[in-house]
Parts: structure tokens; sequence; C-alpha cells
């Protein structure tokens, strides 16, 4: 399994992901002003594919209107950020924009894990619980 270092120096590896696209079900309006809107709280559009109360981090984009893309990935170390103990792990999901359908996740990813800390952003789960 692929591993990407993290800017804190974590390993994590990618359990799943998904591409939806950013203007889906947008009946009236510009993109420009979607867009505008979807800027005030990024969240609130990753919100629809990861339940409530999950570790989410967005990259939010500089450029508007945004991308026709959003992309999010569930990523995993094999160790906890908050504990030590042995039968925990972190996880993270990860969001973010882009129209890069030319790169491959590993190349999106390899890129994107560099952008923050996981330690400060992943939670902990008990594997014995899975």
């Amino acid at each position: 399994m692929k591993t990407y270092k993290t800017k804190d120096g974590y390993e994590v590896s990618l359990m799943n992901f998904a591409v939806n696209g950013t203007y889906e079900g947008l009946i009236m309006g510009s993109a420009v002003a979607y867009s505008s809107h979807i800027l005030e709280n990024p969240k609130e559009q990753f919100s629809r594919v990861v339940e409530k109360g999950k570790p989410l981090f967005v990259i939010k984009p500089k450029e508007c209107p945004l991308p026709r893309f959003y992309w999010i990935a569930k990523l995993e170390c094999r160790k906890g950020v908050h504990s030590d103990h042995p039968d925990y792990n972190s996880y993270l999901y990860l969001g973010w924009y882009s129209d890069r359908t030319d790169l491959s996740i590993d190349a999106h990813l390899g890129e994107l894990v560099k952008k923050f800390n996981w330690k400060k952003k992943a939670d902990d789960y008990d594997i014995t619980f899975v």
C-alpha cells in the first residue's frame, strides 16, 4: 500500500476517495455566486460526504469560481496522534477542489499531505472496535 509523508512526518495511507461535481445540483445562479457562498464555509459541501463529527480538513482553493470537482480522501495512519497505545490508529478526511483529472490520486495526495500537520487535524480510533 502506498504511503504519503505529511508535513509533520506521519506516514499515511489512502483508505478510499471520491470525486464529485462542485456545481452538482445548482439550478439557479452563477458559478461565481455559488463559489463565493461555498468559500464562506467550504466544509459544508464536504459534509454531504463525511459523517458529522468525523475529522475533516479542507484545503481551501484560491480561485473563484471554484474548480468543477471536489475530491475527498479518507486517510489513515498506523499510529495514534493523541495516544501512543498500540491499539490506536489515526485518520482524517481530506477535502480539496481541483480540475486536474490528468493527475493520479497519488500525485494529488503526495502534494496535499505536505500542506498540513497531521497531528493537529487527525483523530484517533481504537482498532479493536472496528
